[in-house]
């Protein structure tokens, strides 16, 4: 009987309760910073990595991820002749972009109301009428489809998947090893929307370039940002911090624009070229949209 009422007694107290815990929460708190160390140094590698790697994959093995009819036929009657314009303005930016003989372009045209343009795998580019029928002139789409070519010529898709298949790797370690806290994907995503913005800033390099090269001015680009600050749903997201966002902030993407003209010498002032033939939309009507990305 004494056994048993033993056994089934409260457990004594420990004086030093307070301190266990304390003891048990600074072990926490040096586990939880590690991990953190662990996941910012393990994404700055694949960062490395993938910058490197990039430039040294074929351009062929990108093209062979997507096919030529990615988006089919084009949507209306005109398509055809926007497409071929499109394309002659694209093969003249190219020319001045440097791209590598095996990066070929290829535009396509949506008729969808989407303000927005945006590059995919193997140098295909897709703008929407959205977007083309806001524009004013010729080198405004140019610094639209000049920001596209310098996120093909940089690799910038090929080093995001890179660098999201590495954190599908990584997460999937984690998640066998035991429960995740979360901190692993909140940080992974901010560091993804980082390299987001990075990749921007790097097209945007290209563009300004790309512009003073073709007009001798760098004009449009400050007119395309403008069409984009106008366009539904920019409000919102000139109120998203840009740590949050993939995406700087447009007003710094304008500013950074003319600091970078006068740092090469290039005006960022000058008489636009209208848009002309097939190109001119204009005045359509059509209303809604998103960022250019």
């Amino acid at each position: 009987m004494t056994y048993i009422m033993e056994y089934f007694s409260n457990p004594e107290i420990p004086d030093n309760l307070d301190g266990v815990r304390d003891g048990h929460g600074r072990s926490f708190l040096v586990v939880l910073l590690k991990a953190l160390g662990f996941l910012i140094a393990f994404l700055v590698i694949v960062d490395i990595l993938a910058r490197l790697l990039a430039p040294f994959v074929p351009f062929g093995w990108e093209k062979a991820l997507v096919p030529e009819s990615i988006l089919g036929p084009t949507q209306v009657e005109q398509g055809a002749l926007i497409e071929k314009d499109l394309n002659d303005l694209a093969g003249r930016l190219a020319a001045v972009m440097n791209l590598p003989p095996d990066m070929t372009l290829t535009v396509h045209y949506v008729s969808d109301p989407t303000v927005n343009a945006l590059a995919t795998f193997g140098g295909h580019i897709v703008v929407f009428k959205g977007l083309l029928e806001r524009l004013e002139s010729e080198d405004a789409l140019a610094a639209v489809l000049a920001h596209e070519i310098g996120h093909i010529k940089n690799r910038d898709m090929l080093k995001g998947l890179i660098r999201a298949v590495s954190l599908s790797l990584m997460a999937g370690a984690v998640g066998s090893a035991g429960p995740s806290t979360g901190l692993e994907n909140a940080v992974g995503q901010i560091g993804l929307m980082s390299y987001s913005r990075s990749q921007e800033a790097g097209a945007d390099r290209l563009t300004t370039l790309a512009l003073g090269r073709l007009y001798g001015h760098t004009k449009g680009f400050e007119e395309c940002f403008q069409v984009l600050m106008t366009a539904p749903g920019a409000e919102l997201a000139h109120l998203t911090p840009e740590f949050l966002s993939t995406h700087p902030d447009i007003l710094k993407r304008i500013k950074r624009s003319r600091e970078l003209s006068a740092e090469l010498g290039l005006p960022s002032e000058g008489v636009p070229a209208p848009l002309a033939g097939a190109l001119k939309l204009k005045d359509e009507g059509l209303e809604t949209g998103a960022d250019l990305k």
